[in-house]
């Protein structure tokens, strides 16, 4: 047994952080491995898994950040600065949106979603502290709203390309970002907000395993509405698309493939098609749902672990770097596309490039870069670097307090 000011080690195990909620660190792993598996596979692999991984790791990843924006801000708010707190929380997502930007010059087949996090981390910056009500009506206007507006601003802009951030100007860079890109932050913000919702809850500590019950309960409920709109309206939408012209391979395509973070069309479309990354009511409501179980089971998997066996501290501190993990993923398969695109090998893919190959080599890396943050007891090196910027408030205040003392 060893003891220091990191915790206690005992045979393998390590004593958990009493602030740490471990469970959220394994959904953090679970929302970027989903992704890594969508980009990776690109359609191949079974059908279960295809469903599982497209839309919904991002849409758990997007939730898991605003729970994170409770749980980063929570000592500035108890301490009475909430001003510092909305400050600490926009110089993360400042943070963010530059390293997606970083990422978005390399050529690779992945859209960065950094970017649009970071938009709508800051919109969540100034609405966190806002009551608890205020917030739910929000997500609930933007839930049934949004969809509906991002269908007009798309119809009414005159686009060449959607699912794309426009660098143009300003005003074209804003409406790409907040509508017509693939993660729009009009969806992003619901879901971000739900997660302040969810941190709230996970907060209490004394009272958190009836929170949990609360969290799965509506959860499921959500997710069930919109399976059930989803299965419900799906003939109604691929006879409407017939009539439209489209074959009816066309229109099935069409009514259960990947919106690129707009539905179909507005209307009553908007509202019960909830086909993956359209962010139409019914997608919302869906993924939203299904993220709120998978946290409710991590945390109650996890709540009563006074200490991490030795297996789940890898995967503990890889999902507790989740910047990090996303980087590295990006620029291995930028690395990956590279090599494709200089060889001419664009016919007969590497097998480490893409693939069940290339996902099973990187999900490798991600294994061995959390056994590394475990043996240094370290945080990943994008998250040492965004808390310590998102830190420097709380320093000021720390300064301020010493002066005032």
């Amino acid at each position: 047994m060893t003891t220091g000011k990191r915790g206690i080690t005992l045979s393998g195990w390590t004593r958990v952080n009493a602030d740490r909620i471990v469970g959220l660190d394994l959904a953090r792993l679970l929302a970027i491995l989903g992704m890594m598996t969508d980009h990776l596979l690109a359609g191949q692999g079974p059908n279960a898994l295809q469903v599982a991984v497209t839309g919904f790791p991002s849409t758990l990843f997007a939730v898991l950040g605003g729970v994170s924006a409770v749980l980063a801000t929570r000592r500035l708010t108890v301490s009475g600065h909430p001003m510092r707190a909305t400050l600490s929380l926009m110089l993360r997502a400042i943070v963010i949106i530059a390293i997606g930007g970083l990422l978005g010059v390399f050529q690779s087949p992945i859209i960065i979603v950094l970017v649009y996090y970071g938009v709508a981390l800051i919109l969540t910056a100034l609405l966190f502290r806002l009551p608890t009500a205020a917030i739910l009506c929000i997500v609930v206007a933007l839930a049934v709203g949004g969809p509906q507006l991002n269908v007009w601003v798309r119809a009414t802009s005159n686009l060449l390309t959607v699912g794309e951030l426009s660098y143009d100007d300003p005003a074209a860079f804003a409406r790409s970002v907040l509508f017509t890109g693939t993660y729009p932050a009009v969806t992003w913000l619901a879901y971000m907000l739900s997660g302040v919702l969810i941190g709230r809850l996970l907060v209490d500590r004394p009272n958190r395993p009836r929170a949990l019950v609360t969290l799965g309960s509506v959860g499921a409920a959500l997710f069930a509405v919109g399976a059930a709109a989803q299965i419900a309206s799906r003939g109604a939408v691929m006879n409407a698309l017939e009539g439209m012209g489209l074959s009816r391979e066309a229109a099935e395509a069409v009514a259960t493939g990947q919106g690129f973070g707009a539905p179909i069309q507005g209307g009553w479309f908007a509202v019960l098609n909830a086909a993956p990354h359209t962010g139409s009511t019914g997608d919302i409501i869906k993924t939203m749902g299904a993220a709120m179980i998978v946290i409710a089971v991590f945390v109650a998997l996890t709540s009563r672990m006074r200490d991490v066996p030795m297996i789940l501290q890898p995967l503990q501190r890889a999902g507790g770097a989740p910047l990090t993990v996303y980087t590295l993923h990006v620029l291995a398969t930028a690395a990956a596309t590279m090599y494709i695109t200089t060889r001419g090998t664009e016919d007969t893919l590497p097998p480490w490039a893409f693939g069940p190959g290339a996902l099973a080599l990187q999900f490798l890396g991600v294994l061995l870069l959390g056994t590394i943050l475990t043996l240094v007891k370290r945080r990943g090196p994008l998250e040492a670097l965004n808390s310590a910027i998102a830190s420097l408030p709380g320093r000021s205040t720390k300064r301020g307090s010493r002066m005032d003392g």
